[in-house]
């Protein structure tokens, strides 16, 4: 028995004959028809049964049907894994937060494709709950969120940044000389705020609802060339990471009076097969952000 007889013979049962699992697998009808003869012939059992033309699983054929699907499936998985060990399918598929994707390209990604220029990333930008959706479903190798204590135990994960949020303004603003601002000299500031469910506009909302505000807010703004463009014309700030705030020239991070902190995870799924370029990443990862042995 070989892996082409077995490809025949499920073609034959899946397409209903011979003539129409030719055409599927571009493969001539004699061929698949001395295929499963030569089965039939090492078995010594008949696959099939032949009814008006129809071609019909016996009983011994329905449990090779069944037990050939399993073993294609799990040799179909190896040949997948056995691909990937070679430099040709290196590939990371990565999740960032919208906002946030231009620090983490440069401050986790730039010294790795560095070191391994074999290996490419696919990235995307998704809210934590599409994120952690695309990790479950094997859609998504990795995802960098904010980790919000929620983050299930299914999932690894590795801190790679402790920040806060600074309240960004154009550099010519009028708090821009400001030292550090509260939520009280903002309630009449013009904002800008991430998507609705974000973390930084769940928490920001908060801080204004616990002093009775209610914050003034011009627009909802995922995009950070927008959010750039609106903090020049002096009209908004907005809060954002104030290591992201430091890349947005022009412009001044202020610290809040009662700072909102956030720690941003790498995470991944603990099961199941893990590629060979994510396990490099995560190793990087792991020697870039551990924290430094203190001098003796």
């Amino acid at each position: 028995m070989t892996i082409t007889q077995m490809q025949y013979f499920k073609a034959v049962c899946d397409y209903g004959g011979v003539s129409k699992a030719a055409e599927a697998i571009h493969v001539s009808q004699p061929s698949i028809s001395i295929a499963i003869r030569e089965l039939e012939n090492e078995f010594g059992v008949a696959l099939f049964r032949r009814e008006n033309k129809q071609m019909l699983l016996t009983d011994e054929g329905v449990f090779f049907y069944k037990q050939a699907g399993i073993s294609l499936g799990e040799l179909e998985s190896l040949a997948i894994q056995m691909t990937d060990m070679g430099s040709s399918n290196r590939r990371i598929s990565l999740n960032m937060p919208v906002l946030s994707a231009a620090y983490f390209f440069t401050y986790l990604m730039e010294g790795f494709k560095f070191a391994h220029s074999d290996i490419t990333f696919e990235v995307k930008q998704n809210n934590f709950n599409k994120a952690l959706k695309m990790l479950g479903s094997d859609t998504s190798d990795l995802a960098i969120v904010v980790d919000n204590g929620t983050i299930p135990e299914k999932f690894g994960q590795l801190t790679v940044l402790s920040t806060e949020f600074v309240y960004c303004v154009s550099s010519e603003h009028p708090l821009a000389g400001r030292d550090v601002v509260g939520f009280v000299d903002l309630s009449n500031e013009q904002l800008i705020l991430n998507q609705d469910d974000s973390f930084m506009t769940t928490q920001v909302k908060k801080r204004f609802y616990e002093l009775g505000l209610v914050p003034n807010i011009l627009l909802y703004a995922v995009q950070l060339s927008l959010i750039k463009e609106l903090l020049y014309t002096k009209m908004a700030g907005t809060f954002l990471s104030k290591e992201l705030a430091n890349m947005i020239p022009e412009t001044v991070g202020i610290p809040l009076e009662h700072s909102i902190y956030l720690n941003y995870a790498l995470v991944w799924k603990k099961d199941g097969y893990m590629r060979h370029g994510v396990k490099k990443f995560i190793e990087y990862i792991k020697e870039k952000c551990a924290p430094p042995t203190p001098s003796l």
